[in-house]
């Protein structure tokens, strides 16, 4: 995430420029001679740029994604869309397409909370944006780590076959990979293909076994158990199961905060206590 944070970019150039100032400005009281007049000078000169320039990195970069994270936290964690709408906005206007994963990473999210606000027209841009830097991405691995990005916003924007292809496209990608990261991406597309699968089969039993996996499993974020449980709830009514789907509802309206979600699951509720 480093390149989009400009100041943080700056900062790394200051650090890496400033290490070999301050040791060229002492070198002649220590040799009696200028830094730069000697080739071992020069050469120390332009190791100590590298090496400032790795640790401004190491320390910015961190930084970078330690911002990163807590922006997404406000929509994943805290189910609170228009917080990263509004504090995340200067960061999503630094992300031009095509980007590379990180920046498809955090606009995925972005577009995903915009949808919250209705503002679908904007969402399917970034979604477009997305698949650009797929399409022009060289490595295989590139595109693979792009497109799992993408899925989650194409759920929302798209019908459950042009996901199912996206998948299936994902997988094409992985499936000769033997790097690590790429098995936990592969991992992921086969999860979401069971998911997908489940709804294009008009199977409502698996459907929800398959969404109350997903809620019960306390380590995923908060927002994804929520749009889970009203997946679930849908399946429950499919399957007339009234009170696993107002179980599932509960849970949305409890848990939900700011999502759109919790307005429906809301209404839903009272429509059933009206109808008892």
């Amino acid at each position: 995430m480093l390149p989009y944070f400009k100041k943080y970019t700056i900062a790394v150039c200051v650090i890496a420029v400033a290490l070999p100032v301050v040791v060229s400005t002492i070198w002649p009281l220590f040799t009696g001679q200028m830094m730069a007049s000697s080739l071992a000078g020069l050469l120390l000169m332009f190791a100590l740029f590298f090496v400032g320039m790795m640790i401004g990195f190491s320390i910015f970069n961190r930084k970078a994604e330690s911002a990163t994270a807590r922006l997404l936290a406000l929509y994943n964690d805290e189910c609170y869309p228009q917080a990263l709408i509004d504090e995340g906005q200067s960061l999503a206007d630094a992300i031009t397409f095509p980007c590379n994963e990180s920046g498809a990473w955090f606009m995925s999210y972005y577009a995903q909370a915009l949808l919250e606000s209705g503002d679908v027209e904007r969402a399917s841009r970034i979604a477009k944006g997305i698949r650009q830097s797929i399409i022009v991405s060289k490595k295989d691995a590139t595109k693979c780590m792009i497109l799992v990005n993408l899925i989650p916003l194409e759920e929302k924007l798209s019908s459950n076959d042009d996901v199912m292809s996206l998948i299936d496209e994902g997988l094409g990608y992985c499936k000769d990979s033997v790097l690590p990261n790429m098995a936990v991406r592969r991992q992921y597309l086969e999860n979401q293909k069971k998911v997908i699968e489940s709804r294009l089969a008009d199977d409502p039993a698996t459907r929800a076994e398959i969404d109350k996996s997903v809620v019960d499993a306390t380590d995923n974020p908060m927002r994804v158990r929520v749009e889970f449980a009203y997946d679930a709830a849908i399946a429950y009514f499919c399957a007339h199961d009234t009170e696993q789907e107002r179980t599932s509802l509960e849970f949305v309206a409890k848990h939900g905060n700011h999502l759109a979600l919790v307005s429906q699951a809301k209404k839903r509720l009272d429509e059933m206590r009206m109808s008892n």
